[in-house]
């Protein structure tokens, strides 16, 4: 039989084998990342949560959503982000971003703007929470009529052996995530759709009158549906057969219903005797003067 014997040295060697394979394993161990990210967005009615690519609570996602339709200088606020992310062994977490643009739907451009997402708190199992929720990022502002599209991606900060420096993210494999959204010309109906089409300039009129002048001159316009708040609307002139001017007369705060016909005219004798159906105050009247002047129906 043969006896086996280990000297000092083999004794230290094996140890440090058995030290090396341990720190080994816990390096092979040590891990990060994200489990859960979100968007928050506020459309006037509160910060609503929408998920990205990583959603193990399964929440509402963000990416093909329609965050809806907003008369122009409505707000759409973009309040921040939240990532929840693990972590184990001596690995790190150190912090988030979220980054976004907004383009015309079929027009993707422009750089990314980030916003930090910070520490929030301890969750369980070690993970950790890091979000923004109130950066008051109005991503509608100053944009006109048209489609839109609201592209966001995440970042994690980490390390695996502890500190920063690592990055990982929720990027949909570099495609991003969009949702759209929508700017109408004018106010909303009660279904939330634009009121594009409600009002229509009928006609521009040019009687003879006694006292001669600029009076006598007119505009007719028609109420092709239900329009509560009339102020959305507005008229413009394109003086003396130049360009436009843009909106030049806002009409009154006041609801008016389908199928009404709405005369706007210069000089009040005419207005009472000729048409029979004042509607609106005379200054609308400042606008008519030549004969060469363009008109145009406007949305504020």
């Amino acid at each position: 039989m043969r006896d086996y014997r280990f000297s000092a040295t083999n004794a230290f060697v094996v140890a440090l084998l058995l030290l090396t394979g341990l720190l080994t394993s816990s390096t092979a161990m040590a891990d990060w990342g994200i489990y859960q990210s979100y968007i928050i967005v506020d459309d006037g009615a509160g910060n609503a949560y929408y998920a990205g690519g990583i959603n193990s609570d399964n929440a509402t996602a963000f990416n093909g959503l329609s965050l809806g339709t907003f008369a122009q200088g409505a707000s759409l606020t973009l309040n921040g982000g939240e990532l929840k992310t693990w972590k184990n062994g001596n690995s790190n977490v150190c912090g988030g971003m979220i980054f976004y643009r907004v383009y015309a739907s079929g027009s993707a451009s422009g750089d990314y703007s980030g916003v930090a997402l910070n520490y929030a708190g301890e969750l369980d199992g070690g993970n950790q929470r890091w979000d923004a929720t109130s950066a008051g990022i109005d991503v509608a502002s100053g944009l006109s009529a048209g489609d839109y599209v609201l592209d966001v991606w995440w970042q994690a900060e980490g390390n695996q052996h502890g500190g920063c420096g690592q990055f990982q993210y929720d990027s949909n494999n570099g495609a991003n995530f969009q949702a759209t959204f929508t700017i109408c010309p004018s106010g909303l109906r009660d279904d939330g759709t634009c009121l594009t089409d409600a009002l229509s300039l009928q006609g521009i009129i040019d009687f003879t009158v006694p006292s001669g002048g600029n009076d006598g001159k007119a505009i007719h316009v028609f109420a092709n549906e239900d329009i509560s708040d009339l102020s959305v609307f507005g008229l413009g002139v394109a003086n003396n057969g130049g360009g436009s001017d843009g909106i030049e007369y806002t009409f009154p705060q006041m609801a008016v219903s389908a199928g009404d016909d709405d005369h706007h005219v210069r000089g009040e004798a005419v207005r009472d005797v000729r048409l029979r159906t004042p509607q609106f105050p005379s200054p609308v009247g400042l606008l008519l003067r030549r004969r060469r002047d363009a008109f145009e129906s406007e949305f504020n």
